[in-house]
């Protein structure tokens, strides 16, 4: 008798960033990535997406993840975390300079914990913005357009090998 490893079956899970301005301006950005992340999950032979739980704290990650899993009768909890920043820009061309980074984690239940069992991070993008300005309306913008760029550049290779490790 052949042994057949489990598939994965997988949860998206975005972990709120706590700094409270960036996350309150990352909701267009968050939504890009969880999209593209989801395609690439699903369309990853020999790995089952399961579903978007939502936004998470650490906190609530680590007490509710365990429950989560057994909830959906998921296997594995891919954890995105993203940082940004719009800094001035001292270019006569651009005014501002806005920055996305990712960080992809992922996890599986032991002992009704959960424990991680890897990580990667996407090398970050910038985009340029000809104003510069400190609304929410602006952050959010500038944010998105990062986000839509980060998912252009990153390496599909690079993160289909990271799902493949995985399985």
């Amino acid at each position: 008798m052949r042994f057949c490893p489990q598939v994965p079956k997988a949860l998206l899970v975005h972990r709120y960033n706590p700094d409270q301005e960036f996350a309150s301006s990352s909701k267009q950005a968050v939504t890009v990535l969880a999209e593209e992340l989801q395609n690439l999950i699903q369309a990853k032979r020999g790995m089952e997406f399961i579903a978007m739980v939502g936004s998470l704290r650490q906190d609530q990650l680590r007490l509710q993840g365990p429950s989560l899993l057994e909830q959906y009768e998921a296997n594995l909890v891919l954890v995105f975390s993203i940082e940004g920043e719009i800094q001035p820009s001292k270019s006569s061309m651009w005014k501002a300079l806005a920055t996305i980074n990712l960080s992809l984690n992922a996890f599986k239940e032991k002992d009704g914990k959960l424990i991680q069992l890897s990580s990667l991070d996407i090398k970050p993008e910038r985009i340029p913005a000809r104003t510069y300005e400190k609304t929410k309306t602006y952050r959010e913008k500038h944010y998105g357009r990062a986000a839509r760029k980060l998912v252009k550049k990153w390496s599909e290779k690079e993160i289909n090998q990271y799902l493949e490790e995985l399985r």
